[in-house]
């Protein structure tokens, strides 16, 4: 898969503007240019492990974590690099934040890519989608604005993946009753699933999972963690 499909998904999830079909069309003697309805994107880079510099376009941009101004997250392509180490990145780990930024990490150490292996794939791509965004607390019920941003990937989903497993994961805290996460985990990723196949995507193509607190990003010691650990991945392998 080339790595331009994930990065233009990215770039619809991250806010790319369309004209209201309401409102007539004002009139301009500027001709429309590739990027014109789109806003530049903040795209924060790290590395597992951390690189010597991350490039682009050959270029340094500095030592990871990094940061990279782009007016279309298409134009990352297969162009972003990490000087160092080898250009196989197992796991390419995208979440989506506020405001037109983005988060990617690239995963170049097999003993950091645990989903990959529980799913026996051996490249991947992760959306990674924040607590704070996706369900009401102690719910599976979907927050409207994660909605909306599921059902923007839904029609990259058909357009560009056409066929392909897409692997949806739910992931909990430590917190209480690891059954009851166990639970909660696959209810939430059973709703997202239910969004996705109303909107099109073939049910053949979607497994879903309930991983509870299985699988840590980081420690459960604090709020922020715990936060952060609560979360839904739809993976796609490359």
């Amino acid at each position: 898969m080339k790595a331009i499909l994930p990065l233009i998904l990215l770039l619809a999830l991250a806010g790319c503007r369309t004209p209201d079909a309401t409102k007539p069309a004002k009139p301009t003697s500027q001709p429309q240019t590739r990027h014109s309805r789109s806003e530049p994107i903040t795209v924060m880079i790290h590395t597992i492990p951390p690189a010597g510099d991350v490039l682009f376009e050959g270029k340094p941009l500095g030592v990871s974590p990094t940061t990279l101004k782009v007016n279309s997250i298409a134009e990352l392509s297969d162009r972003l690099k990490a000087d160092n180490l080898p250009g196989n990145v197992l796991e390419q780990r995208i979440q989506i934040l506020p405001g037109n930024k983005a988060d990617v990490v690239l995963i170049f150490d097999p003993a950091y890519t645990k989903m990959a292996k529980i799913l026996g794939l051996h490249k991947i791509l992760v959306f990674d989608y924040h607590d704070e965004i996706t369900f009401e607390t102690a719910s599976s019920k979907v927050k409207p604005e994660f909605q909306q941003l599921l059902a923007k990937q839904s029609e990259l989903l058909k357009q560009y993946f056409k066929g392909m497993p897409i692997y949806i994961c739910g992931h909990s805290d430590s917190v209480g009753d690891h059954s009851s996460n166990m639970a909660l985990s696959l209810e939430r990723a059973k709703s997202v699933s239910k969004i996705l196949t109303s909107s099109g995507v073939p049910a053949s193509s979607i497994k879903v999972h309930g991983f509870g607190p299985d699988f840590p990003i980081i420690s459960n010691n604090t709020e922020a963690g715990r936060s952060r650990n609560r979360r839904i991945e739809i993976i796609l392998g490359r």
